[in-house]
């Protein structure tokens, strides 16, 4: 099932029964988003409990995160979740720009998560922050 939900060839999943790990690195699906990709992790996490299951997305663009003065509103803290998400499956670094406080909000939850991310710039732009993949 994993092979199939992530658009590739079963013999392309890796498998540790011991560890009782699977992961597999998807194919772009047509109209799938971060968030598609994340849910179909999340519906093979639940079919099989027992086991560790990493599906890792390709290459998108990230999500914006809004915030309402210093703190992520709810989408916000959602769409960085799944930037979290996102850069923990892919092991990909991470640039942030947005005005100082919000940057450093995220430097803050990036770093928690043993994310390597680095500030690209400052901006006035108070609603919302980019997250983009380090090249």
């Amino acid at each position: 099932e994993l092979a199939i939900l992530a658009g590739v060839s079963p013999n392309t999943v890796l498998i540790d029964r011991d560890k009782r790990l699977a992961q597999v690195r998807a194919k772009p699906l047509p109209g799938a988003s971060l968030a598609t990709y994340r849910a179909l992790e999340q519906r093979l996490v639940a079919a099989e409990p027992q086991w560790q299951v990493y599906l890792v997305p390709p290459a998108m663009t990230l999500p914006s995160v809004a915030f309402d003065g210093d703190e992520p509103t709810e989408s916000g803290a959602a769409d960085l979740a799944l930037a979290i998400w996102a850069a923990r499956r892919t092991g990909r670094s991470l640039t942030i720009s947005g005005n100082d406080a919000q940057v450093e909000f995220v430097l803050t939850k990036m770093r928690e998560q043993g994310i390597e991310t680095t500030r690209t710039g400052s901006t006035n732009n108070s609603n919302s922050l980019r997250i983009s993949w380090a090249l």
